[in-house]
């Protein structure tokens, strides 16, 4: 199992940079290092970290 965190300047941010990043860091994760769960954990009131969290995930 791994963590996951971001945090983007706010010149980087609304791009989709943090979602992409999320994406690629998971998919690597759990294809190529072999680990079972990667996880994530936000604020509720963080909403612009929710939808980077719900944009990134494999079930899209």
């Amino acid at each position: 199992m791994a963590g996951l965190g971001y945090w983007l300047t706010p010149t980087g941010r609304g791009r989709g940079l943090a979602s992409r990043a999320a994406r690629l860091l998971t998919e690597w994760a759990l294809e190529t290092a072999g680990l079972a769960r990667v996880e994530a954990w936000v604020e509720p009131h963080n909403l612009a970290s929710r939808r980077v969290q719900r944009r990134s995930t494999r079930d899209q």
